[in-house]
């Protein structure tokens, strides 16, 4: 399904039973490490190494980032 589809397709379910849907921008959060916060650039396109943290995969990284996003949203 493409990712349009499958986004619509979440909104209007969540809808019908009255969850809200909140969507976060992904830009560079596989570019970001998710443990320490440096920014660098991935050692290749699935892979993210941090000079302090280690290797992560980019997917991985940018999903914990996109949910520490989140996390903050929902403290304020």
């Amino acid at each position: 399904m493409p990712y349009h589809r499958l986004k619509k397709t979440i909104e209007y379910k969540a809808m019908l039973v009255g969850i809200p849907v909140m969507t976060a921008s992904e830009a560079y959060t596989s570019r970001t490490c998710h443990v320490c916060g440096w920014e660098g650039k991935r050692k290749t396109q699935g892979l993210f190494l941090c000079p302090y943290c280690g290797e992560y995969t980019a997917d991985l990284n940018g999903a914990v980032n996109i949910a520490k996003k989140f996390e903050r949203w929902m403290s304020v």
